[in-house]
Protein backbone atom coordinates (compact mmCIF):
# COMPACT_ATOMS: atom_id res chain seq x y z
CA UNK A 1 0.00 0.00 0.00
CA UNK A 2 1.37 3.63 -0.47
CA UNK A 3 1.99 6.00 2.17
CA UNK A 4 -1.70 7.76 1.67
CA UNK A 5 -3.23 4.08 2.04
CA UNK A 6 -1.17 3.57 5.31
CA UNK A 7 -2.08 6.97 6.60
CA UNK A 8 -5.74 6.84 6.49
CA UNK A 9 -5.51 3.17 8.19
CA UNK A 10 -3.31 4.61 10.96
CA UNK A 11 -5.68 7.35 11.47
CA UNK A 12 -8.98 4.98 11.55
CA UNK A 13 -7.35 2.66 14.02
CA UNK A 14 -5.98 5.66 16.00
CA UNK A 15 -9.16 6.76 16.67
CA UNK A 16 -10.81 3.67 17.77
CA UNK A 17 -14.22 4.19 15.65
CA UNK A 18 -15.28 2.23 13.17
CA UNK A 19 -17.58 4.10 10.80
CA UNK A 20 -20.51 1.85 9.64
CA UNK A 21 -22.08 4.17 7.27
CA UNK A 22 -23.29 8.55 7.37
CA UNK A 23 -23.36 9.45 11.68
CA UNK A 24 -23.64 5.66 12.69
CA UNK A 25 -20.05 4.18 14.18
CA UNK A 26 -18.96 1.75 16.83
CA UNK A 27 -16.97 2.72 19.48
CA UNK A 28 -14.34 0.69 21.97
CA UNK A 29 -16.25 -0.82 24.87
CA UNK A 30 -15.42 0.03 28.35
CA UNK A 31 -14.03 -2.67 30.30
CA UNK A 32 -17.10 -2.96 32.13
CA UNK A 33 -19.10 -3.64 29.19
CA UNK A 34 -16.56 -6.53 28.27
CA UNK A 35 -17.03 -8.45 31.87
CA UNK A 36 -20.58 -7.39 31.35
CA UNK A 37 -21.01 -9.32 27.71
CA UNK A 38 -18.90 -12.62 29.38
CA UNK A 39 -22.32 -12.83 31.49
CA UNK A 40 -24.28 -13.00 28.74
CA UNK A 41 -22.14 -15.62 27.37
CA UNK A 42 -22.41 -18.10 30.30
CA UNK A 43 -26.28 -17.17 31.11
CA UNK A 44 -26.76 -18.14 26.78
CA UNK A 45 -24.24 -21.10 27.35
CA UNK A 46 -25.86 -22.38 30.47
CA UNK A 47 -29.08 -22.31 28.42
CA UNK A 48 -27.66 -23.83 25.53
CA UNK A 49 -26.41 -27.10 27.71
CA UNK A 50 -29.90 -27.35 29.24
CA UNK A 51 -31.60 -27.40 25.73
CA UNK A 52 -28.86 -30.57 24.91
CA UNK A 53 -26.33 -28.04 22.21
CA UNK A 54 -23.48 -30.24 21.97
CA UNK A 55 -20.34 -28.07 23.46
CA UNK A 56 -17.14 -27.75 20.59
CA UNK A 57 -15.39 -30.92 21.88
CA UNK A 58 -18.80 -33.31 21.52
CA UNK A 59 -18.88 -31.45 18.16
CA UNK A 60 -15.21 -32.69 16.96
CA UNK A 61 -16.79 -36.33 18.57
CA UNK A 62 -19.53 -36.35 16.60
CA UNK A 63 -17.87 -35.04 13.62
CA UNK A 64 -14.93 -38.19 14.24
CA UNK A 65 -17.64 -40.66 14.54
CA UNK A 66 -19.21 -38.92 11.33
CA UNK A 67 -15.86 -38.97 9.01
CA UNK A 68 -16.07 -35.59 8.82
CA UNK A 69 -13.36 -34.84 10.69
CA UNK A 70 -10.91 -37.70 11.21
CA UNK A 71 -7.15 -38.42 12.50
CA UNK A 72 -6.10 -38.06 8.88
CA UNK A 73 -7.14 -34.38 8.77
CA UNK A 74 -5.23 -33.81 12.29
CA UNK A 75 -2.06 -35.18 10.89
CA UNK A 76 -2.75 -33.07 8.15
CA UNK A 77 -3.21 -29.36 9.85
CA UNK A 78 0.63 -30.44 12.04
CA UNK A 79 2.32 -31.74 8.45
CA UNK A 80 1.04 -28.45 6.81
CA UNK A 81 2.02 -26.61 10.34
CA UNK A 82 5.78 -27.92 10.10
CA UNK A 83 6.03 -27.41 6.12
CA UNK A 84 5.13 -23.79 6.57
CA UNK A 85 7.20 -23.28 9.37
CA UNK A 86 10.60 -25.16 7.13
CA UNK A 87 10.03 -23.52 4.46
CA UNK A 88 10.03 -19.95 6.46
CA UNK A 89 13.04 -21.04 7.52
CA UNK A 90 14.34 -22.17 4.26
CA UNK A 91 13.56 -18.61 2.08
CA UNK A 92 15.19 -16.53 5.40
CA UNK A 93 18.55 -18.89 4.79
CA UNK A 94 18.24 -18.27 1.07
CA UNK A 95 17.72 -14.53 1.36
CA UNK A 96 20.62 -13.98 -1.07
CA UNK A 97 19.44 -16.28 -3.71
CA UNK A 98 16.21 -14.11 -4.93
CA UNK A 99 15.53 -17.18 -7.62
CA UNK A 100 15.13 -19.78 -4.91
CA UNK A 101 13.22 -17.54 -3.02
CA UNK A 102 10.62 -16.86 -5.65
CA UNK A 103 10.62 -20.72 -6.42
CA UNK A 104 9.97 -21.62 -2.54
CA UNK A 105 6.98 -18.26 -2.00
CA UNK A 106 4.00 -20.18 -3.91
CA UNK A 107 4.83 -23.29 -1.55
CA UNK A 108 4.50 -21.90 1.55
CA UNK A 109 1.53 -20.05 -0.23
CA UNK A 110 -0.02 -23.18 -0.89
CA UNK A 111 0.96 -25.11 2.39
CA UNK A 112 -1.13 -21.71 3.90
CA UNK A 113 -3.96 -22.55 1.80
CA UNK A 114 -4.54 -26.25 2.30
CA UNK A 115 -3.67 -26.09 6.29
CA UNK A 116 -6.27 -23.41 5.83
CA UNK A 117 -9.12 -25.75 4.30
CA UNK A 118 -8.42 -28.14 7.25
CA UNK A 119 -8.65 -25.68 9.86
CA UNK A 120 -12.17 -24.34 7.70
CA UNK A 121 -13.72 -27.73 8.13
CA UNK A 122 -12.72 -28.31 11.18
CA UNK A 123 -14.33 -25.39 13.06
CA UNK A 124 -17.32 -25.35 9.94
CA UNK A 125 -20.05 -26.74 13.10
CA UNK A 126 -18.39 -24.14 15.18
CA UNK A 127 -21.68 -21.47 15.10
CA UNK A 128 -23.81 -24.84 16.02
CA UNK A 129 -22.37 -25.66 19.66
CA UNK A 130 -22.99 -23.93 23.15
CA UNK A 131 -19.74 -22.27 21.93
CA UNK A 132 -20.35 -20.44 19.17
CA UNK A 133 -24.01 -19.58 20.08
CA UNK A 134 -22.92 -17.92 22.81
CA UNK A 135 -20.12 -16.26 21.36
CA UNK A 136 -22.65 -14.69 18.92
CA UNK A 137 -24.98 -13.65 22.08
CA UNK A 138 -21.95 -12.26 23.82
CA UNK A 139 -21.34 -9.96 20.31
CA UNK A 140 -24.88 -9.56 19.31
CA UNK A 141 -25.38 -7.83 22.77
CA UNK A 142 -22.07 -5.72 23.24
CA UNK A 143 -22.20 -4.25 19.22
CA UNK A 144 -25.67 -2.83 20.31
CA UNK A 145 -24.00 -1.06 23.42
CA UNK A 146 -21.54 0.53 21.72
CA UNK A 147 -22.70 1.48 18.08
CA UNK A 148 -23.96 5.51 18.12
CA UNK A 149 -25.75 7.72 15.61
CA UNK A 150 -24.30 10.99 16.05
CA UNK A 151 -24.22 11.25 20.29
CA UNK A 152 -26.97 9.11 20.78
CA UNK A 153 -27.26 5.35 21.11
CA UNK A 154 -28.45 3.28 17.63
CA UNK A 155 -31.82 1.44 17.88
CA UNK A 156 -30.99 -0.30 14.63
CA UNK A 157 -34.06 1.02 13.10
CA UNK A 158 -32.98 1.28 9.56
CA UNK A 159 -29.97 -0.94 9.30
CA UNK A 160 -30.10 -4.15 11.11
CA UNK A 161 -27.50 -5.21 13.60
CA UNK A 162 -26.37 -8.41 11.55
CA UNK A 163 -25.55 -5.77 9.02
CA UNK A 164 -23.50 -3.17 11.53
CA UNK A 165 -22.14 -6.47 12.40
CA UNK A 166 -20.83 -7.57 8.96
CA UNK A 167 -19.18 -3.97 8.80
CA UNK A 168 -17.74 -4.68 12.13
CA UNK A 169 -15.78 -7.30 10.96
CA UNK A 170 -14.48 -5.87 7.75
CA UNK A 171 -12.73 -3.63 9.82
CA UNK A 172 -10.41 -6.03 11.00
CA UNK A 173 -6.88 -5.72 9.13
CA UNK A 174 -5.20 -8.29 8.15
CA UNK A 175 -2.02 -9.62 9.96
CA UNK A 176 -0.02 -8.73 6.96
CA UNK A 177 -1.35 -5.55 6.55
CA UNK A 178 -0.83 -4.62 10.18
CA UNK A 179 2.71 -5.54 10.17
CA UNK A 180 2.98 -3.24 7.12
CA UNK A 181 1.83 -0.06 8.98
CA UNK A 182 3.87 -1.43 12.19
CA UNK A 183 7.43 -0.78 10.35
CA UNK A 184 6.30 1.82 7.99
CA UNK A 185 5.84 5.63 7.94
CA UNK A 186 3.24 7.63 9.28
CA UNK A 187 3.16 4.39 12.19
CA UNK A 188 6.93 4.27 12.94
CA UNK A 189 7.82 7.91 13.64
CA UNK A 190 4.72 8.23 16.03
CA UNK A 191 5.87 5.11 18.02
CA UNK A 192 9.15 6.31 18.56
CA UNK A 193 8.22 9.54 19.50
CA UNK A 194 5.41 8.24 22.06
CA UNK A 195 8.38 6.49 24.11
CA UNK A 196 9.91 10.10 24.76
CA UNK A 197 7.61 12.37 24.79
CA UNK A 198 3.70 12.16 26.13
CA UNK A 199 2.01 11.10 23.13
CA UNK A 200 -1.08 9.52 23.12
CA UNK A 201 -1.14 6.85 20.62
CA UNK A 202 -4.90 6.17 20.27
CA UNK A 203 -7.77 8.54 21.26
CA UNK A 204 -9.69 5.69 23.32
CA UNK A 205 -11.00 7.11 27.03
CA UNK A 206 -9.37 5.90 29.73
CA UNK A 207 -11.85 2.58 30.13
CA UNK A 208 -12.10 1.83 26.80
CA UNK A 209 -10.34 -1.41 25.65
CA UNK A 210 -8.17 -1.41 22.87
CA UNK A 211 -9.43 -2.52 19.39
CA UNK A 212 -7.90 -5.69 17.78
CA UNK A 213 -6.10 -3.26 15.61
CA UNK A 214 -4.85 -1.54 18.22
CA UNK A 215 -3.29 -4.07 19.74
CA UNK A 216 -1.73 -5.95 17.05
CA UNK A 217 -0.20 -2.70 15.90
CA UNK A 218 1.50 -2.48 19.41
CA UNK A 219 2.52 -5.90 19.47
CA UNK A 220 4.25 -6.34 16.22
CA UNK A 221 5.54 -2.90 16.59
CA UNK A 222 7.13 -4.11 19.80
CA UNK A 223 8.20 -7.47 18.05
CA UNK A 224 10.02 -4.94 15.22
CA UNK A 225 11.68 -3.47 18.15
CA UNK A 226 13.28 -6.31 19.75
CA UNK A 227 14.57 -7.59 16.69
CA UNK A 228 15.81 -4.18 15.62
CA UNK A 229 18.09 -4.40 19.30
CA UNK A 230 18.75 -8.22 18.57
CA UNK A 231 22.34 -8.79 18.38
CA UNK A 232 21.29 -10.82 15.22
CA UNK A 233 19.16 -8.36 13.73
CA UNK A 234 18.57 -8.90 9.94
CA UNK A 235 18.48 -6.76 7.64
CA UNK A 236 16.08 -4.07 6.41
CA UNK A 237 15.18 -6.51 3.12
CA UNK A 238 14.16 -9.42 6.04
CA UNK A 239 12.40 -6.93 8.19
CA UNK A 240 10.15 -5.54 5.02
CA UNK A 241 9.33 -9.73 4.10
CA UNK A 242 7.33 -10.96 6.47
CA UNK A 243 8.03 -14.71 5.06
CA UNK A 244 11.92 -14.06 5.87
CA UNK A 245 11.15 -12.47 8.99
CA UNK A 246 9.05 -15.46 10.05
CA UNK A 247 11.89 -17.83 9.45
CA UNK A 248 14.11 -15.74 11.08
CA UNK A 249 12.41 -15.83 14.20
CA UNK A 250 11.94 -18.92 13.97
CA UNK A 251 15.94 -19.49 13.65
CA UNK A 252 16.31 -17.56 16.93
CA UNK A 253 13.68 -19.14 18.76
CA UNK A 254 14.96 -22.49 17.98
CA UNK A 255 18.39 -21.30 18.78
CA UNK A 256 16.88 -20.22 22.04
CA UNK A 257 15.40 -23.53 23.07
CA UNK A 258 18.70 -25.44 21.94
CA UNK A 259 20.07 -23.35 24.22
CA UNK A 260 18.18 -23.41 26.98
CA UNK A 261 18.44 -27.63 26.50
CA UNK A 262 21.74 -27.38 26.74
CA UNK A 263 22.11 -25.56 29.70
CA UNK A 264 19.61 -28.56 31.66
CA UNK A 265 21.67 -31.11 30.02
CA UNK A 266 24.62 -29.65 31.25
CA UNK A 267 22.81 -28.93 35.20
CA UNK A 268 21.63 -32.60 35.32
CA UNK A 269 25.12 -34.30 34.45
CA UNK A 270 27.12 -31.41 36.30
CA UNK A 271 27.84 -34.34 39.24
CA UNK A 272 31.71 -35.07 38.68
CA UNK A 273 30.83 -38.97 38.98
CA UNK A 274 28.49 -38.99 36.20
CA UNK A 275 30.29 -35.72 34.03
CA UNK A 276 31.79 -38.81 31.44
CA UNK A 277 29.48 -41.44 31.71
CA UNK A 278 28.17 -42.71 28.31
CA UNK A 279 24.60 -42.82 29.58
CA UNK A 280 23.13 -41.44 32.72
CA UNK A 281 19.22 -42.38 33.98
CA UNK A 282 17.09 -39.80 35.14
CA UNK A 283 14.21 -40.90 37.13
CA UNK A 284 10.88 -39.40 35.74
CA UNK A 285 8.23 -38.47 38.17
CA UNK A 286 5.41 -38.14 35.71
CA UNK A 287 5.03 -38.36 31.85
CA UNK A 288 5.50 -34.71 31.51
CA UNK A 289 8.96 -35.15 33.19
CA UNK A 290 9.79 -37.91 31.29
CA UNK A 291 9.58 -35.59 27.75
CA UNK A 292 11.36 -33.06 29.23
CA UNK A 293 14.03 -35.29 30.35
CA UNK A 294 13.95 -37.07 26.44
CA UNK A 295 14.94 -33.39 25.41
CA UNK A 296 18.14 -33.24 27.29
CA UNK A 297 19.36 -35.70 24.96
CA UNK A 298 21.24 -34.18 22.02
CA UNK A 299 20.43 -35.12 18.30
CA UNK A 300 22.53 -38.26 17.86
CA UNK A 301 21.45 -39.75 21.61
CA UNK A 302 18.24 -39.39 20.27
CA UNK A 303 18.42 -41.18 16.77
CA UNK A 304 20.17 -43.68 19.40
CA UNK A 305 17.30 -44.08 21.45
CA UNK A 306 15.32 -44.53 18.10
CA UNK A 307 17.25 -47.15 16.90
CA UNK A 308 17.45 -49.01 20.28
CA UNK A 309 13.40 -48.76 19.85
CA UNK A 310 13.22 -49.77 16.59
CA UNK A 311 15.53 -53.08 17.26
CA UNK A 312 13.16 -53.87 20.95
CA UNK A 313 10.35 -53.44 18.75
CA UNK A 314 11.89 -55.69 15.40
CA UNK A 315 12.53 -58.61 18.05
CA UNK A 316 10.51 -58.33 20.86
CA UNK A 317 12.87 -58.73 23.88
CA UNK A 318 16.58 -58.05 23.79
CA UNK A 319 19.64 -58.07 26.16
CA UNK A 320 21.21 -55.17 26.66
CA UNK A 321 24.53 -56.68 25.11
CA UNK A 322 22.40 -57.01 21.98
CA UNK A 323 21.33 -53.89 21.52
CA UNK A 324 23.02 -53.09 18.43
CA UNK A 325 25.29 -49.93 19.34
CA UNK A 326 26.04 -51.85 22.09
CA UNK A 327 27.25 -55.13 20.07
CA UNK A 328 28.83 -52.83 17.64
CA UNK A 329 31.04 -50.96 20.95
CA UNK A 330 31.64 -54.86 22.06
CA UNK A 331 32.93 -55.66 18.56
CA UNK A 332 35.31 -52.82 18.58
CA UNK A 333 36.51 -53.59 22.11
CA UNK A 334 37.28 -56.83 21.24
CA UNK A 335 39.13 -55.86 17.37
CA UNK A 336 41.34 -53.27 19.64
CA UNK A 337 42.29 -55.76 22.25
CA UNK A 338 43.71 -57.85 19.21
CA UNK A 339 45.40 -55.52 17.63
CA UNK A 340 47.27 -54.24 20.74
Amino acid sequence: MNHHERESFIYRIRSGKVKIENDIYIIPPTIDQISDSYAIYHETYDQCVQDGIMTEDDMIVWMKENLIWTKYNENMVEKHKKEIEELKVEIFKSRDNPKKCNSIRPRIRHSEQLLNNHLVLKNSEYSNTCEGISSLARLNWLISQTTYNGSEKYYFDKTPLHRIISVWEQSFLSDTNIRELARNEPWRSLWIIHKNITLSLFLNKSDQELTANQKNLIIWSQIYDNAHESLECPDDSVFNDDDMFDGWMIVQHKNAEKQKLESKRNSATSNSKIKNSNEVLIMAHDAEHAKNIYEYNSPEAKNLIQSRVDAINTKGTLLYQELPDVKQDLYLQQVNKKNR
